[in-house]
């Protein structure tokens, strides 16, 4: 297992909520927290709830996969995984101009590195899937150059928000300043960042008038801005 199992969280809404949320075409978007020191990964939007019932359960997977790809890392386009392998801390896939190959108990054992031995460049990046299901989804996207080395360790925190973008599971989160104009007309409610525990559910509620309420615990944070956003799901070293 390359970490520990974190509980879920579990998110309630009242039946008000549900009814604005689900008549307003809103869905529940969840993303993954990473370490990376490499300024140009971005997260991606690790999965979408569209049936909103009163009571949503979300928990992370413990298993993490590594993904190469051809897709261009760019706002709102998802990226087509290619070839994917498991990993664990401590260990490197080595990949060829085919984006695959061996795995080796070789590297830092605080990481999970890919390394590129050809002079193709790639989109890689780390997946994982929710407890339960067998998909995996990519967390964030970075550039693989040829012959270096892109090393990343999963974080057990997520940020979720309610939206009615219609951005799909494995999709480049649309945080940069040049966000598209259709992008920029979606109706969209706070991002909530929740730092999950092992073996114990977080219990956060979301009204559509009032916001995130969490009880005020630091393991939650309201996150004000895209620079916010991103420093909470692409962390540095």
């Amino acid at each position: 297992m390359a970490a520990s199992a974190p509980g879920p969280v579990v998110i309630t809404l009242d039946s008000a909520t549900q009814t604005a949320l689900t008549n307003g075409g809103y869905a529940l978007y969840a993303s993954c927290a990473v370490k990376i020191d490499n300024a140009a990964a971005l997260p991606t939007i690790w999965h979408v709830e569209r049936v909103l019932t009163q009571t949503i359960s979300l928990a992370l997977a413990t298993d993490v996969e590594a993904y190469t790809s051809t897709s261009a890392i760019a706002a709102g386009k998802t990226i087509s995984v290619g070839n994917s392998t498991a990993i664990d801390l401590g260990q490197t896939w080595q990949v060829g101009a085919g984006g695959s190959g061996p795995v080796k108990e070789a590297g830092p054992a605080d990481k999970m590195t890919v390394e590129n031995t050809s002079k193709t460049p790639f989109t890689a990046g780390l997946s994982r899937c929710v407890d339960g299901n067998t998909d995996f989804t990519p967390v964030f996207a970075a550039p693989l150059y040829g012959l270096q080395s892109n090393g990343a360790a999963p974080v057990s925190q997520i940020v979720l928000q309610f939206s009615t973008a219609r951005e799909a599971a494995g999709s480049v989160m649309s945080l940069s300043t040049a966000r598209t104009q259709a992008h920029a007309q979606i109706s969209a409610g706070q991002y909530l960042s929740v730092q999950l525990a092992d073996g114990a559910s977080r219990q956060v509620g979301f009204d559509i008038n009032t916001g995130w309420s969490w009880g005020d615990y630091t393991w939650g944070q309201v996150l004000n801005g895209q620079a916010a956003v991103l420093n909470a799901l692409i962390q540095p070293e």
